[in-house]
């Protein structure tokens, strides 16, 4: 069971998951600095919103990694037989479903701050599957996509106040 949990943990690469939060923070510093509003004050006032945006924004990043080995499962079969699906550990299948929970937390949270942030969290997971699924395959399309996530990651962040 132990060995199980360790896989669903290693397929969400928690190492990584910080560069998630630093796109929306950046967003939130951003929007504040254009309205003049004090960041402590923002914070104590809004503290809530902005750690909801963060683990929204942690959960589409981890459920964009989790489809990117389900989609690559094939590939990593001969490249990286030690990671979670192609060794076993996991079955594709519960990789999936942790996939599309991860994702449905993101947007959840996102929703929960305002409008404009959870529909921000849904054209962004639309980018993150297209790119899992489809994009990062070619030379410039792949990169433009994974730019567009980024973008889209830091209005994220923006959208705390409701609006950009």
């Amino acid at each position: 069971m132990k060995e199980k949990l360790l896989g669903f943990a290693r397929l969400a690469r928690p190492a990584n998951l910080p560069t998630a939060a630093a796109d929306i923070l950046a967003g939130i510093a951003i929007m504040l600095h254009l309205q003049n509003i004090h960041v402590l004050t923002f914070l104590g006032e809004q503290g809530g919103d902005v750690l909801s945006l963060v683990f929204s924004s942690v959960a589409l990043y981890a459920g964009g990694v989790v489809f990117n080995d389900v989609f690559d499962a094939e590939l990593d079969a001969v490249e990286r037989p030690e990671r979670a699906i192609p060794s076993g550990l996991i079955p594709k299948r519960e990789a999936i479903y942790f996939g599309i929970i991860l994702m449905l937390i993101g947007i959840t949270l996102a929703f929960n701050c305002t409008l404009l942030s959870g529909l921000i969290s849904v054209v962004l997971t639309i980018a993150i599957l297209t790119y899992d699924g489809y994009f990062k395959q070619f030379g410039f399309a792949g990169p433009l996509n994974m730019g567009i996530c980024h973008g889209l990651n830091l209005l994220l962040g923006m959208s705390i106040l409701g609006s950009l």
